[in-house]
């Protein structure tokens, strides 16, 4: 299962206490974008410690932990370059003891509203080009999962059911 904890990270671990009662095995994908997750400060991610404890303690109890990427967000109004940042998220993961080997693609109405999509961050979706913002020219497709340091995207992988809770009046649609 998959869990994109976008607004209330503390309900991942309820939910999870109910899974594990069940022997579920799922991924809680964290949202670097997200008020939760911490602040930009001097282009420097300024994560909060409760995350940490929270990541460190759905891994230890045999979760899996993402990373919900928003990457055109970050990088237009932070400046964050698409692959050194998700590097620096993976190797922060690391420093706290939970290793990180996926993402999935977060569909930022901002992001959607461009006429992009998240997913078109990766060579694999087949869509590549620029967009400009501000007079800056941000590239997509250029590089594939692995060149930034991932064994897979959610969105790439098979799935038999797929079930959403998603906000009411979003067409999923436009992510196609």
């Amino acid at each position: 299962l998959r869990h994109d904890s976008d607004s209330h990270p503390e309900k991942a671990l309820a939910m999870a206490k109910i899974e594990s009662e069940f022997g579920i095995r799922s991924t809680y994908f964290f949202l670097h974008s997200a008020k939760y997750y911490g602040s930009v400060k001097n282009s420097v991610m300024i994560r909060n410690s409760i995350l940490d404890k929270l990541a460190k303690k759905l891994f230890d109890k045999g979760f899996e932990i993402g990373i919900h990427r928003d990457l055109f967000t970050m990088m237009w109004d932070y400046q964050f370059d698409p692959i050194g940042f998700i590097k620096e998220e993976i190797d922060y993961y690391k420093s706290i003891g939970v290793t990180v080997t996926g993402t999935a693609a977060h569909g930022n109405m901002n992001t959607i509203n461009t006429g992009l999509n998240e997913m078109w961050i990766f060579s694999e979706f087949g869509k590549s080009g620029y967009y400009v913002n501000k007079g800056k020219k941000y590239f997509y497709g250029k590089n594939s999962v692995k060149d930034f340091g991932l064994e897979y995207e959610a969105y790439l992988l098979k799935r038999k059911v797929h079930l959403s809770d998603i906000a009411a009046g979003f067409n999923a649609q436009k992510l196609n």
